[in-house]
Formats: structure tokens, C-alpha cells, sequence
């Protein structure tokens, strides 16, 4: 499951922040037994807590309903600053690339001596190269690794503080797919025959 989830945090493929950017109505849920929270849609929240059967938890409560904007635009955010960084990354590597086909020149083509100053130069120009190298990926890897997981938080955070404990309704087998205002109207519409 942790593999899973892992795996979904560090998809920044176009379709995955599509997804995960678009704003939709968000419950979050804990359950009290165990403290562990999570966020669903509407249907699930309602089919979640109108639980009747007697196999399944009825432990939860309601910790905030959102809007969905604040993990949308945290999401929108990483991903532009994980394009800054790709694409620092990528001039240092074709910056030290040049070093090491000098030093392979140097080497294999001048026949220079491992000691001598101009061999040992460009050694201590790449391995300076690779230690910026090495930070900045892991700066990438960790900003990535985690994106998902903390908008998680920062919209969890949003709702708790928005106040709103709205109970989900389950609307959305009379209305399936629709928006909140062509809800209203449909609904309205219904209660009026």
C-alpha cells in the first residue's frame, strides 16, 4: 500500500497533474479510532458515513469539507518549481559533460599522465560538478517524493480552518457528473413536480 502510495506522489506526468489540479469538492474524513484521516468525493463520503451494516466501522466524523483549491494550486506550484530545478539540473550536467570529454581528451588522446596538473584540474572542476549535481537531485527527488503528500495537508489544513462540516449528500446518482449549480437547478427543479 505504501509502495502504491509512493509511487503516486512522484507521478508529475501531464495526465497525473492534470488530475490532481483540477478543483473538485473535497470531505475529509477521520476515523476515530485510530486518528487516520482521508480525503474523498461526495458519494464516497455519504456511503462512508450512512453506513448501516454491522461488519463495517461506523468510527468516523467529518474534520472539514474544501473547495479543492488550495491542493490544486500547491500542486500548479510544485510543478513549476520542479520544472525550474529539471532544467537547472540539466545545464549543470551538460556543463560537466564537457569537462569529462576534456578530461577523456587529456587521457586517452594527449596521453597524459593521471598527475599531471592539467588532468588533475578538470578532476577537481568535475567532482565539484557532481557534488552541485548531487544536490540538486536529491532537492528534485524530495520535492517530488512528497508534492502529493503535502498538498494533502495544506488542503486538510484549509478545510479544518474553513469551519465547514457540511454533511455530503448523495446527490450525485440523481446528478451524475454534474456541477454544483446545474445540481441546484436539477434538484430544485425535482422538489417542484
Amino acid at each position: 500500500m505504501e509502495e502504491k502510495e509512493e509511487m503516486k506522489n512522484r507521478d508529475l506526468s501531464p495526465a497525473m497533474v492534470e488530475k490532481m489540479t483540477k478543483p473538485k469538492k473535497t470531505w475529509f474524513i477521520q476515523r476515530t479510532g485510530d486518528g487516520f484521516i482521508f480525503a474523498c468525493e461526495e458519494e464516497e463520503a455519504w456511503k462512508t458515513l450512512t453506513n448501516r451494516s454491522t461488519w463495517a466501522r461506523h468510527d468516523f466524523k467529518i474534520l472539514g469539507v474544501s473547495d479543492g483549491t488550495t491542493y490544486a494550486k500547491f500542486i500548479n506550484e510544485s510543478k513549476g518549481k520542479a520544472r525550474e530545478i529539471h532544467s537547472k539540473i540539466v545545464e549543470v550536467e551538460a556543463e560537466v559533460n564537457k569537462y569529462r570529454k576534456t578530461e577523456e581528451k587529456f587521457v586517452f588522446e594527449d596521453l597524459l599522465d593521471l598527475t599531471d596538473p592539467k588532468v588533475i584540474k578538470v578532476r577537481s572542476i568535475i567532482a565539484e560538478y557532481d557534488g552541485r549535481l548531487e544536490i540538486m537531485n536529491k532537492e528534485y527527488s524530495d520535492m517530488t517524493k512528497n508534492v502529493a503528500e503535502s498538498a494533502f495537508k495544506a488542503e486538510l489544513k484549509a478545510a479544518i480552518d474553513g469551519g465547514s462540516k457540511q454533511f455530503p449528500g448523495n446527490h450525485d446518482i440523481l446528478t451524475p457528473g454534474a456541477s454544483e449549480q446545474e445540481r441546484s437547478k436539477i434538484l430544485n427543479k425535482m422538489n417542484g413536480l
